[in-house]
């Protein structure tokens, strides 16, 4: 494909793009990553990104790790007191049946099978939930060199997160950094560093392997429930503690598989560089490495059956929903301890 025709009309500030698009979708003469990335590790065409890292060792080895037989829900109730970010609209639940319907003898039924049958219109951000690969542009340009372009009104034609419905499911371990730091919560402006994170680690007795599923606990989450107002519940979301920069490398060191954070944000908000990009640790974990990242999880049940275990590591099953052409999917994350 040959770069399109500039349009640019009066005080557009457009300017028509000096790359080019394959038939495959890849841009050529675009966007490359400067700094530590994974383009071409699982060949031209990979669409999985860092969950590449989950092959059968990795599931065989999770799958030893349940020794209570304790199950644990990591996700948010979907309902108006949790957290959900302004800029997405709250969820709309609406039964088609009920069963008031029953009990008046309302005529909709064709047999003397008597049913209640309800219908949920959400964003598929607006939970707990895992960012696709195609949730993150660059320079018009996705993971692996794909073009920003095939994410359209319609979905996006690669980088989807249906490609991952049959993943997320291995070794999840849990950095308690909150408890490391003996405080019921991070400061919101508090930016997670590698040593912090190496520290956290070794004080939980806990080695990374590859394919791990990190979870960040910060008590951002345990922190919203604790919010009298709705003034004090719009300020939670001007800054959260998260990850910095230089934590890139460390996820790239050790071939995280996925992470995921208790916070709405994953990353420090508002970061090292809030006056010249916003969500700079996305951009080249989502883009660059092509690591999944999840937002807005809940950690502390998990967290208080990992202190009595003294184990941080345990078997995790979080797939996506099989959305096929979605920016990203709410879930029910499962801990089996």
């Amino acid at each position: 494909m040959t770069p399109r025709k500039s349009f640019r009309g009066p005080g557009s500030g457009w300017s028509p793009p000096t790359y080019t698009v394959a038939d495959d979708l890849k841009v050529t003469g675009g966007y490359v990553p400067q700094g530590v990335n994974n383009w071409g590790r699982w060949g031209p065409d990979d669409q999985l990104g860092t969950l590449n890292f989950i092959g059968d060792e990795q599931v065989r080895y999770a799958t030893t790790l349940p020794k209570r037989g304790k199950v644990i829900s990591l996700a948010l109730p979907i309902e108006e007191s949790a957290p959900r970010h302004p800029s997405r609209a709250p969820a709309k639940h609406y039964v088609t049946v009920s069963g008031t319907d029953a009990v008046s003898d309302n005529p909709i039924w064709l047999t003397d099978f008597v049913y209640t049958d309800d219908g949920f219109d959400m964003a598929t951000h607006g939970t707990t939930h895992w960012d696709a690969l195609a949730h993150v542009i660059i320079d018009h340009t996705m993971y692996n060199g794909f073009w920003a372009g095939a994410t359209s009104g319609s979905g996006a034609e690669v980088l989807a997160i249906g490609n991952h419905s049959a993943t997320f499911a291995g070794r999840g371990v849990l950095l308690d950094i909150a408890r490391h730091q003996g405080v019921p919560w991070l400061e919101p402006t508090t930016i997670l560093t590698p040593d912090l994170l190496d520290a956290v680690a070794e004080a939980q007795g806990l080695e990374l392997r590859s394919g791990d599923i990190v979870l960040l606990r910060t008590g951002a989450m345990k922190r919203w429930w604790t919010l009298e107002n709705a003034e004090q519940r719009l300020d939670w979301f001007s800054a959260s503690p998260g990850p910095g920069l230089a934590c890139v490398d460390w996820y790239h060191r050790n071939e995280v598989a996925a992470s995921a954070a208790d916070n709405f944000s994953f990353e420090a908000i508002p970061g090292e560089s809030p006056e010249t990009k916003m969500f700079p640790v996305h951009q080249p974990l989502i883009v660059d490495l092509g690591m999944p990242i999840g937002e807005l999880w809940v950690l502390d049940e998990l967290a208080e059956a990992c202190e009595q275990d003294q184990s941080w590591e345990f078997l995790l099953i979080a797939p996506p929903l099989n959305l096929p052409r979605a920016l990203g999917s709410p879930l029910n994350p499962i801990v089996l301890k």
